[in-house]
C-alpha cells in the first residue's frame, strides 16, 4: 500500500478510530487500526471486538498511488499523526509501515490484517433514517443514567428499541431511568443495547444537519454518517 494526504485529512478519523480501541484488549489485532486504501476511498477502522468505527475518506480527499490494506498501532500512530505537518506519506511492504512528512520519519510495525475482524458494513439488514440532530438529543437526554459498573456491562449501555414508526431509547442503572422518544420512519422491530459511552461518543462528531443511517445486522446496531474533517 502507498498512499499521500494532507495532515489535517487524516489527523480526526485517526483519532476517533483509536476513541473506539479498548486499554485493556488482549487480543492484539485489536490495537491496531485497519486502513484500507482503495479506488472507491480510504476506510479507517477502529474498535475493541464489540464495537467499532469506520470512517471513509472520499477518493478526490487522498492520493491512492499503490492499493492495499495495513494495520498500525492504535495509540501509536495517533501521537505520529499528531506531530506530522503538511502532507503525510504512508508506504507499506509486508509487516513493515514507513510514515513520512515534513517533521520525519517514522517505521511501524504491523500485524496481518487478515486476522482483524470482518466489517459488516455491506451486509443487508432492517434500516431506517434519522435526523441527526434527532439521535444527538435522544443520547443526551438519555445516556446520563445508564451504570458505570463494569459488574452489570448491560446496564452500562443504552437501548434502541424499534416499534410501530416509534424509536424509544433508554437508559437506567436501577436507581435511576431515563427514556426518550421519536417517530421514524418504516421502521421495523427491532432492540439492541449500545455502549452509552460510545454513543456519547459519537454524538460529538455527527453532524447535527445531516441524516443517519441504522441498520440492524446480526443484533448489532451500525451507523452510518457523514462529517467534516
Amino acid at each position: 500500500m502507498k498512499i499521500s494526504l494532507d495532515k489535517h485529512i487524516l489527523a480526526n478519523p485517526i483519532e476517533q478510530a483509536t476513541k473506539f480501541i479498548s486499554s485493556i484488549n488482549i487480543i492484539p489485532i485489536l490495537a491496531e487500526v485497519l486502513i484500507q486504501a482503495t479506488s472507491d476511498g480510504l476506510f479507517i477502522t477502529g474498535g475493541d471486538g464489540v464495537q467499532f468505527l469506520q470512517t471513509k475518506i472520499d477518493a478526490d480527499d487522498y492520493q491512492l498511488i499503490e492499493s492495499g490494506t495495513i494495520t498500525m498501532p492504535g495509540k501509536r500512530i495517533a501521537e505520529i499523526v499528531k506531530k506530522m505537518k503538511g502532507v503525510i506519506d504512508i508506504e507499506s511492504e509486508r509487516l513493515q509501515t514507513k510514515i513520512t512528512s515534513k517533521s520525519g520519519d517514522y517505521d511501524l510495525p504491523s500485524l496481518d490484517f487478515e486476522e482483524y475482524p470482518e466489517f459488516i458494513n455491506e451486509q443487508p439488514g432492517p434500516t431506517v433514517e434519522i435526523e441527526g440532530e434527532t439521535l444527538i438529543r435522544l443520547v443526551e437526554e438519555t445516556a446520563y443514567a445508564a451504570s458505570t459498573e463494569e459488574a452489570t456491562p448491560i446496564l452500562m449501555g443504552v437501548r434502541f428499541k424499534f416499534h410501530d414508526d416509534t424509536l424509544t431509547v433508554t437508559s437506567t442503572n436501577r436507581h435511576k431511568l431515563s427514556s426518550s422518544v421519536c417517530t421514524v420512519e418504516n421502521s421495523q422491530d427491532m432492540q439492541v443495547v449500545v455502549g452509552a459511552k460510545t454513543m456519547a461518543d459519537l454524538t460529538k462528531i455527527i453532524d447535527p444537519n445531516k441524516r443517519i443511517s441504522i441498520r440492524y445486522v446480526d443484533s448489532k446496531l451500525n451507523l452510518f454518517f457523514t462529517h467534516e474533517y
